[in-house]
């Protein structure tokens, strides 16, 4: 990554790349990956910063491992091997994956089926964008967060799968607005919290979500 500092704000711009073996280390899925740009503009009011990023994790270093996922092999032909197929966040040992407690841990557009030891990773392959906003009102004494995220789900090169092979991918949107009032009924140690979370689309059922909560400086 790297910073752009100007007069007003900063840009930080980023890449992650993602690795689960030798052919991600050795960049052969350089196209998967986030990328990302975060401004920050502490000077000002109602936006004082700004995310955008967009991940991608659909080429996992091709769909291939070796040559014996391509065609039958003779008895004295050795598998070349391809590199592919890195499957992210699924794992050969534990059948469940990258997570805990039935969640995905670090990536939660990826998603899971089943529980306890029948849990697996069923969505890896994905695109999807991001874009969050946060500021505040002054004269309200109000800040606020705003997220939003859109994703297609791809049919994942192992099963379970999400979306069969030849299926078109699956759209997921997720929105989240968070408020805090400061100074709450005038007390300066008190704060407020209400947000508003709302997801949408075919992997999961339409849901909305309220929390409200408080917070006391003592």
């Amino acid at each position: 990554g790297m910073d752009i500092g100007f007069d007003d704000f900063t840009v930080h711009l980023y890449k992650h790349h993602f690795f689960e073996d030798g052919s991600g280390m050795g960049l052969q899925n350089i196209r998967d990956g986030l990328w990302g740009a975060a401004l920050t503009a502490p000077e000002l009011s109602f936006i004082d910063h700004i995310v955008f990023e967009y991940l991608h994790t659909k080429h996992q270093s091709g769909r291939y491992h070796d040559t014996g996922n391509i065609h039958d092999l003779d008895e004295d032909e050795e598998p070349v091997t391809l590199g592919g197929n890195d499957n992210y966040y699924r794992h050969g040992v534990y059948r469940s994956g990258w997570t805990h407690r039935g969640y995905i841990i670090g990536n939660p557009f990826f998603v899971t089926q089943g529980e306890g030891e029948d849990l697996r990773i069923n969505s890896n392959r994905i695109s999807a964008y991001h874009l969050g906003v946060s500021g505040k009102v002054d004269v309200a004494k109000i800040s606020y967060r705003l997220i939003n995220s859109f994703a297609l789900h791809y049919a994942p090169y192992g099963t379970p799968r999400i979306v069969e092979e030849d299926d078109e991918p699956l759209f997921q949107a997720n929105h989240y607005l968070e408020l805090t009032r400061h100074e709450l009924f005038g007390d300066p140690s008190l704060t407020g919290i209400l947000g508003v979370g709302v997801d949408y689309g075919e992997v999961y059922p339409a849901t909305v979500g309220v929390s409200v909560g408080a917070n006391k400086n003592f």
